[in-house]
Parts: C-alpha cells; sequence; structure tokens
C-alpha cells in the first residue's frame, strides 16, 4: 500500500527484513465495496483477509466477506461463518445452507442445527443462542459484544447501501510473488 514504484507486496524500502521480523502479517484485497444508494459515497469496504505470516497459529487462512465501514468499524459478523468451519466448530448438515454445531459449542442441544449462507454475516441470534461458539459464558456477554459493533452491524443490513463490484483480483492474496 502506498508504493509508487514497483511492486505493492514490497515489505519495506528494498529490504527484506521486516518479512522475517514480524510475527503476523496479512494480506488485504477488497474486491467489493458499499455505497449510500441515493448519494453514490463510498461507505466502506468488503475485505478479503489472508493469514501470510504467524508465529503462533497456521498461516494461509484465508477469511472473505469481512464488512468495513470508514465511520462504524467492522462488522464482526462478516467472515465468522469462515472462521467457525476452520475451527471444527460446525460441520454442514443435511439441505443447503444448513450447519450442524457440535458439542461442547452446542450447549447440550444434540439437534442444534441453523441455517446461514456461507458468504453472509453471520446471525447473530444463533450466537445469542450458542454464546459457546465464540468462547463467550452468556447471550448477555455476546449482546454486549455487539453493542459496540451495531452501527456496522446495522450498515451492513441496510437497505439503503448497496455492494458494487470493484473489479479488483483477490485471486493472488494466497500467492506468494516476491514474498516469503
Amino acid at each position: 500500500m502506498g508504493v509508487i514504484y514497483g511492486n505493492d507486496e514490497t515489505t519495506s524500502g528494498g529490504g527484506e527484513a521486516l518479512k522475517f521480523y514480524a510475527s503476523l502479517r496479512f494480506r488485504t484485497g477488497s474486491p467489493k465495496a458499499f455505497q449510500d444508494k441515493s448519494t453514490k459515497l463510498s461507505l466502506g469496504t468488503n475485505m478479503t483477509i489472508v493469514n501470510k505470516k504467524n508465529r503462533h497459529f497456521t498461516p494461509g487462512i484465508k477469511i472473505e466477506n469481512v464488512p468495513l465501514f470508514y465511520d462504524s468499524g467492522i462488522n464482526p459478523l462478516g467472515g465468522l461463518m469462515d472462521a467457525i468451519l476452520m475451527s471444527k466448530r460446525v460441520e454442514p448438515a443435511k439441505g443447503a445452507g444448513k450447519y450442524k454445531i457440535l458439542s461442547p459449542w452446542n450447549g447440550g442441544d444434540e439437534e442444534a442445527v441453523f441455517q446461514q449462507a456461507k458468504s453472509a454475516p453471520f446471525d447473530a441470534e444463533v450466537l445469542i443462542k450458542y454464546p459457546a461458539l465464540i468462547d463467550a459464558e452468556s447471550p448477555e456477554q455476546v449482546r454486549e459484544y455487539l453493542k459496540e459493533w451495531s452501527d456496522a452491524i446495522a450498515l451492513t443490513n441496510s437497505d439503503s447501501v448497496e455492494q458494487i463490484d470493484t473489479h479488483q483480483d483477490v485471486s493472488n492474496l494466497l500467492g506468494d510473488r516476491n514474498e516469503d
């Protein structure tokens, strides 16, 4: 970002030190943007984030559809479905878009199944009903956490906001051109 000449994947001004020194390194892309339907003003971006380097967890994890609004912050429910699937807390169930919550995150409910589009922000009601999915201890703890992000969550679900394609190719985010 901010590179005038050369490759924007450069980690420092000509050297290789930063990519070896850093504990974490993420690549972000913005294949879609959010804009106000009536004014056409840009409100934010729908990000794709790839963990390129992580000294503590597996690198290469890719999370898509993370809404970032410039004035309201990140919607924490965006991209959460990818993370919950990768952590093996849910598994696909019979039927399109249905997922079964596995034990111990299902709170003893062996029939804990919910409907969710993989590309949509996670349903907050599922988190409130099964707070252990995100390591919360109670529904109140989930509500309190989500309250901080209520503006971004509301914008994601608003009829006055539309997503537009930015024509940015994010297929190379996992590629290692000039990296590692």
